[in-house]
């Protein structure tokens, strides 16, 4: 019996078939692990606006702004802070709280977004507002001038927008 122009049997005809059926199969579950891998990888590694850091969270207020934000109290997690991430979430910051306080200088290494650094000291009272740091502006080291508990970083413009001024206090929640 012929079957094709190649002179194969139906037998043989079958086998290729299944032959090239696996190698789709295989090319197809392997494209599959490959998306799927770099999916993961970019969810673990990739910071986003709402990437849960597994920081703890407080709800902190500033006159009649409430802001959510992460707080970043061991050296690790503040020298990590912001580091890497796209942009912060409308009403959204950090926290970065020092015990026992100190002067404190902050850069914008590896930044990739703007923003205002809230200086306060023990008693939440702000003290200095760096306004519109720019992401770019790495290596230069933006200090508290003065022993503060707390720095507060939040988006670009938000120390305005909010009307925030020194002598206003932080008020954790």
């Amino acid at each position: 019996m012929d079957f094709g122009s190649s002179g194969d049997t139906l037998a043989e005809t079958s086998f290729k078939t299944m032959k090239y059926s696996r190698y789709i199969i295989a090319l197809c579950t392997l494209a599959l692990v490959a998306y799927a891998l770099i999916h993961y990888y970019m969810g673990q590694h990739k910071q986003g606006p709402n990437v849960n850091t597994n920081l703890p969270m407080e709800t902190i207020s500033i006159g009649t702004n409430t802001l959510h934000v992460e707080v970043a109290s061991t050296d690790a997690e503040r020298e990590q802070g912001l580091s890497g991430r796209t942009s912060l979430a409308k009403g959204s910051g950090m926290l970065f709280v020092f015990e026992p306080s100190r002067v404190v200088g902050f850069w914008m290494k590896d930044m990739n977004f703007d923003l205002d650094m809230i200086f306060a000291s023990d008693d939440g009272t702000i003290v200095k507002i760096d306004r519109d740091v720019l992401a770019s502006s790495y290596p230069e080291v933006f200090p508290s001038d003065m022993a503060v508990r707390y720095v507060l970083e939040v988006p670009r413009g938000y120390a305005a927008q909010a009307g925030l001024a020194v002598g206003q206090k932080i008020v954790v929640q």
